[in-house]
């Protein structure tokens, strides 16, 4: 139900939870909600939400929880993130957000940077980056937690512009899209 109406994100929407299991020993999961999802269960108005969803919140056995994400702590049971060893001959470290097809990647690495990490939503962005530098970038940054991105000395964003462009639909921040750069803040 969730899906038909685009309130889940679209992989990875549901994740084990920590603890494992209820007092009753039922286990437990998160389901990662979509923007729209997310907005509606913001305003806490039970009539926007869902029948099933709004009986589960209503009865105390689902409740809302802002800003968790599918990698955070809580839905990792056990797993911790891999950073990348930063090597001793890079000049500088540098993480990539909305990597695209690694422009800055591309002149970063020629001024003897080394990327420890890169995040990109587009699965053919993300092809033509793994084709071009060995490693596929993480997925949608949403779903990513600060402590995956590790240490670097440069942050290099370049976040959608479509929402903005004149060749878009300059929705601005009507437009999801358009409040993305708020995840590199």
């Amino acid at each position: 139900e969730l899906r038909n109406i685009g309130w889940l994100k679209a992989a990875n929407s549901v994740t084990p939870f920590a603890p494992s299991t209820d007092a009753g020993g039922v286990a437990l999961r998160a389901v990662h909600l979509s923007q729209k999802g997310a907005a509606a269960m913001e305003v806490e108005s039970v009539g926007e939400m869902p029948p099933t969803v709004s009986a589960l919140v209503e009865d105390g056995t689902a409740w809302y929880v802002p800003g968790l994400r599918v990698r955070s702590l809580a839905c990792l049971v056990g797993a911790q993130p891999k950073l990348v060893d930063r090597d001793p001959t890079a000049r500088f470290t540098f993480s990539e957000l909305f990597a695209g097809i690694g422009g800055f990647r591309l002149a970063l690495d020629k001024l003897g940077g080394q990327s420890v990490f890169a995040s990109e939503h587009e699965p053919e962005a993300s092809q033509v980056y793994e084709a071009a530098f060995g490693a596929a970038p993480h997925g949608d940054i949403t779903e990513v937690e600060a402590n995956e991105i590790g240490p670097h000395d440069l942050l290099t964003a370049g976040f959608p512009c479509q929402p903005f462009s004149s060749l878009g639909d300059k929705q601005g921040l009507s437009d999801s899209r358009g409040t993305l750069y708020l995840e590199i803040v």
